[in-house]
């Protein structure tokens, strides 16, 4: 299940978006009435907030759902029951604790736009049986289609019931308000049958038509289903309207092996049963499809044919799922290179070399001594490491016994490997194993030339070289100089002789495995009788390092035996055979990793620095290995935004080509993951939660918050207390809308006002004097979110310039802060606290330690009673700006008046000492006597 809220992108509408008044202009003569909304949605709005309830009762919502279902309520079939069902679904699932927000201080600063924005719903809940139908057909374009597409899809149904246009005011956009997501829940089962279905929503070529009859099919359909009559799918629209709407009908699969699935949901009659044909699932990358030509989506041209998918190439998922994408894209080049022929042996020897490196962490002592080159320990394995996060969602699958999960994963591993260039392109791409499968890199990581000498033995047994024609070539230290050395592939009975300029070494039994050392590496013995020394012919190298250890060839002729070492089938140029000769084969590779040839806590060190990140890197795989990053980079931000989901349409591009990937040659040397700036972050988000835009970070450093679907992304400043360092590039997420369509990027306007102070306000400058209490005198402050005028649609490069309806915008939005109902300023937060201007007090002994013995004392004992500090306990205290005496704001303990009292200070140029909850007196004694002169004000 992806998430407990979908999106419903049913119409996304730019600042200045024709579509818009075209769409909602129908021009009806009949009184707009308020219906009771049936009791099935009351859970619904028992937690709608005020200003939304209102908007979807009486406001626009509200007017324009009595319209369209006007509009098309003659042609739609009764659904009462489909309407209860529906009903009960759509509060079961925003009563749920995965749309409630966990975060108080969010709720505090963004009270109107948290929570699941139902608003639409609930116009359509109160507007009648048709406006709900409208609704759900809303929902179904919403699940296959684009924003900006459904919004298409709706004028242009529209104009083909040959309504003219004719209302001058305009209203609020109801298609739009579906994209500020309505209540799904995505049924992992239903997205498999999605998958697996094969099926289009229909065959008519007339939009018109194509949306009318399959809008009519799904809603007689499921409203079979619903009263227990059932129901054989005969086109793609009933399969759509499951997916969009939620219900969960019992299956009855029929195709190469009939499959019953008992869904047991309490809103489906027993008897209402589903039977889908299932086509053969050899090729299981054609879901649902849904094709419509639409004229309506750009200013001028031809009806642009449009493809919707429904499945899991078209649906969200979690971080945790989304790393099994990531898996597959790396799976597609170890196939691409031969490594692997099916998914099965990809898992086996990833989980072996994730029990390979684990183990080098558990040896004891070992771990203690190999600390030093790899502090973090374990850290490479974490989730949010650039091998981690494949290593760990290996581990999820192998220990997942629910067959459900176990069958999504593999979904999404099949969605990344027909997308083989989502991390980057393929010539990018290192040996299989991240490298390691790489002979180099394999007998570099080998303590000793023993191990080297061993592996390549075995090598040579496996795959069946002549052991008269191929030797072993090693270095080894003599006399500390790296000497050639060489030795046979088999034991063998009788000695070839003394290659030129070698002799054989003394402590190498015979009848074995003979080896020769160069003469020159050591004493000349009289008592080894040498005989005549014999040549080696024509030495080629076969396979392996030279630098380290390898097999060559003996003779000329060696073009037989090494195609089977390299396992290419046309090896024409010496050049070439020597590159594809530099990696093992699957076998192999599994071989070097179940027996004792690789030390552990090398390999583990290798891959927890940067040393593989580097190597790789300068042998080509810099991009490949940047995007494995960037990828960890957003499961670490992912992980800190609970509920947020990401959507697949995503691999459609490259995170190679990702605008907010940092500079491969600046940050190669991190070795888990990239580190991202907030406007990094917030362009990271935009392309994983839209699937669409890739943003340029250098245009969002005014960026804020980002509100997309059912999802407000907030930057973390927003919600600490002003002294909290922590991450300032951390971002939080929410359940909830701002109520705009498509992606809306909130920004601050330039220079925030602040209120002046009048004269008539004298009689509340009391300034009592200040005693040290750590009081709160400002629980009536409270922070706003409201929105001026000003929107700045956005061209990307992946949306056509010519579009009618722009899906990202930026929004001008304030931040204001009031007191009690009196506003006092608009605030721009990020740009203050990201200034030199919010010094924070500490005391010496967190700094100097037993040094400062002093820093115990009380205020009085500090200050005494012959002291000029005076408190401030309103904003027109605060306001107004005299210097002739140090001023304490006493608001201990909430965070959001310290906020708004920082940043407002920033905003007029005033010194200011943030203090902590526990004031060191003696200190702040101190540092007020070093800034005397400024007089800056101490918040408390």
């Amino acid at each position: 299940m992806a998430g407990a809220i979908g999106r419903i992108t049913a119409a996304a509408a730019a600042a200045y978006n024709e579509n818009q008044v075209s769409l909602i202009n129908l021009n009806f003569d009949f009184t707009l009435l308020k219906l009771e909304a049936p009791k099935e949605f009351g859970g619904l709005g028992s937690i709608m907030s005020l200003k939304r309830k209102t908007n979807a009762e009486s406001g626009a919502f509200h007017r324009t759902a009595r319209k369209l279902g006007a509009l098309f309520e003659g042609t739609l079939p009764e659904i009462q029951e489909l309407t209860k069902a529906y009903g009960i679904r759509a509060s079961e699932i925003a009563q749920s604790d995965k749309v409630k927000t966990k975060h108080a201080r969010a709720t505090e600063l963004f009270q109107n736009q948290i929570g699941a924005d139902s608003t639409s719903i609930w116009a359509a809940a109160t507007s009648g049986d048709a406006a709900v139908s409208v609704h759900l057909l809303a929902c179904m374009l919403a699940r296959v289609f684009s924003g900006t597409v459904a919004t298409s899809i709706w004028v242009e149904i529209v104009a083909g019931q040959k309504l003219h246009i004719d209302e001058k005011q305009k209203t609020a956009n109801f298609a739009s308000a579906y994209d500020a997501a309505i209540m799904a829940k995505q049924h992992l089962a239903m997205m498999n049958m999605l998958d697996a279905a094969k099926i289009s929503v229909n065959s008519e070529t007339n939009t018109y038509r194509s949306v009318i009859t399959a809008w009519i099919d799904a809603l007689r359909a499921m409203s079979c289903l619903v009263s227990g009559t059932p129901q054989r799918v005969q086109n793609g629209a009933i399969l759509l309207a499951l997916s969009a709407w939620h219900l969960y009908p019992d299956l009855d699969l029929v195709g190469p092996a009939n499959l019953q699935v008992r869904q047991h949901d309490p809103l489906i009659s027993n008897l209402g049963v589903l039977t889908v044909g299932l086509e053969n699932s050899a090729l299981p990358h054609d879901p649902v499809t849904w094709s419509l030509p639409l004229a309506y989506m750009r200013y001028y041209g031809e009806p642009k044919l449009i493809t919707g998918f429904a499945g899991h190439s078209n649906s969200r998922v979690s971080i945790d799922q989304f790393a099994y994408v990531i898996m597959g894209s790396i799976f597609s080049a170890w196939e691409s290179a031969g490594f692997i022929k099916e998914i099965r042996s990809a898992v086996t020897i990833l989980r072996r070399l994730s029990s390979f490196l684990k183990a080098a962490w558990t040896q004891g002592g070992d771990v203690k001594s190999h600390e030093s080159q790899s502090p973090q320990g374990y850290h490479h394995l974490a989730s949010t490491s650039w091998l981690g996060q494949v290593l760990v969602a290996i581990d999820r699958y192998e220990e997942s016994d629910d067959e459900i999960e176990r069958s999504t994963a593999m979904k999404l591993v099949s969605l990344g490997r027909r997308h083989p260039n989502f991390l980057c392109s393929q010539l990018s791409h290192p040996a299989p194993l991240f490298g390691l499968s790489n002979y180099k890199h394999a007998l570099r990581l080998m303590t000793d030339s023993e191990r080297r000498v061993s592996f390549l033995r075995q090598l040579a047994f496996s795959i069946g070289l002549d052991p008269s024609r191929y030797v072993i070539r090693y270095k080894n230290v003599v006399q500390d100089r790296a000497m050639d050395e060489y030795a046979t592939i088999q034991p063998i009975t009788q000695a070839p002789g003394h290659p030129e300029g070698f002799i054989k070494r003394k402590d190498i039994p015979p009848k074995k495995n003979i080896r020769w050392l160069s003469i020159s590496g050591v004493n000349r013995d009289p008592s080894n009788k040498q005989r005549k020394p014999s040549t080696f012919v024509g030495l080629t190298f076969c396979a392996g390092d030279p630098k380290s250890a390898c097999i060559m060839t003996v003779g000329a002729n060696a073009t037989a035996e090494f195609h089977r070492v390299a396992g290419t089938p046309k090896p024409k140029v010496k050049d070439q055979q020597e590159q594809l000769g530099a990696c093992m084969g699957y076998r192999t590779t599994e071989m070097l990793l179940n027996k004792d040839y690789l030390t552990r806590l090398k390999l583990a060190g290798w891959f927890s620095n940067s040393d593989l990140a580097v190597s790789l890197a300068r042998s080509g795989s810099a991009k490949y290995v940047s995007s494995l990053m960037a990828s960890a980079s957003a499961t670490e931000i992912y992980k800190l935004l609970p509920g947020a989901t990401i959507s697949t349409t995503v691999v459609s591009q490259s995170i190679d080509k990702a605008l907010w990937v940092p500079d491969e040659a600046k940050e190669m040397m991190l070795p888990y993951r990239h580190r991202l700036s907030k406007a990094q972050t917030f362009a990271c988000i935009a392309m994983l939660d839209t699937g669409t835009f890739n943003f340029d970070p250098r245009g969002l450093n005014n960026v804020f918050a980002i509100s997309s679907g059912n999802s407000i992304y907030i930057a973390g400043p927003l919600l600490c207390d002003p002294y909290e360092v922590g991450d300032r590039f951390e971002v939080r997420h929410i359940a909830g809308n701002i109520g705009r369509p498509g992606l809306c990027l909130l920004v601050p306007p330039p220079n925030p006002k602040i209120r002046k102070l009048q004269p008539g306000t004298w009689n509340q400058l009391n300034y009592a004097p200040f005693d040290g209490k750590q009081e709160n005198s400002f629980s009536q402050t409270s922070i706003h979110l409201s929105f001026t005028a000003y929107e700045l649609p956005l061209q990307t490069e992946v949306t056509d310039q010519h579009i009618i309806d722009r899906p990202a915008r930026f929004i001008e939005t304030l931040v204001s802060v009031y007191d009690g109902k009196n506003w006092v300023a608009d605030l721009d937060i990020m740009s203050a606290l990201q200034s030199n201007l919010v010094p924070r007090f500490v005391c010496n002994e967190s700094i100097m330690g037993s040094l400062a013995a002093d820093c115990h004392k009380s205020f009085i004992e500090v200050f005494g009673d012959a002291h000029a500090m005076v408190s401030i306990d309103n904003w027109d205290e605060f306001l107004e700006q005299s210097e002739s005496s140090d001023k304490v704001v006493r608001a201990h303990e909430n965070w959001l008046a310290r906020l708004a009292f920082t940043v407002t200070a920033v905003q007029q140029d005033r010194p200011l000492i943030l203090l902590p909850a526990d004031i060191c007196w003696t200190c702040l004694s101190r540092k007020m006597d070093a800034v005397s002169q400024l007089r800056p004000v101490m918040i408390l």
